[in-house]
């Protein structure tokens, strides 16, 4: 978990379609599919963030994680081989993973000390 002082979100298509995808599939949670890969998830203190899926190596992830989080502050807080999330509670960020969706928010949002998920991926 750490701490930004500046908070702002950003929304994506792909969480809105993921939201609704969700809600209209009985709130399955997607498990992850692609075994022996890796993702990772990094953000930066205005909520920017960069996700990877995928990847050969926890190494290659954490690393197109911070190129596409794009700024120079962005930190990793979750690499993950199944499901990763992000979630944000009262200017802290908290990263966690797990074997499905749900496993994952649940971490982060303990991690965040409550909150809401900013940014999820499984592999």
């Amino acid at each position: 978990m750490f701490t930004f002082s500046r908070i702002t979100t950003r929304t994506t298509a792909a969480a809105v379609a993921a939201a609704i995808s969700i809600g209209t599939a009985g709130l399955v949670a997607p498990a992850a599919h692609a075994y022996g890969t890796w993702g990772a998830i990094a953000v930066d203190h205005d909520g920017t963030w960069g996700r990877t899926l995928d990847y050969e190596s926890p190494a290659a992830a954490r690393e197109a994680a911070l190129a596409e989080c794009g700024f120079g502050g962005c930190k990793v807080l979750t690499v993950f081989t199944g499901c990763g999330a992000v979630a944000h509670s009262d200017g802290m960020y908290g990263g966690g993973n797990g074997d499905d969706l749900w496993s994952a928010e649940q971490d982060a949002i303990d991690e965040a000390g409550g909150g809401y998920i900013l940014v999820w991926g499984c592999n």
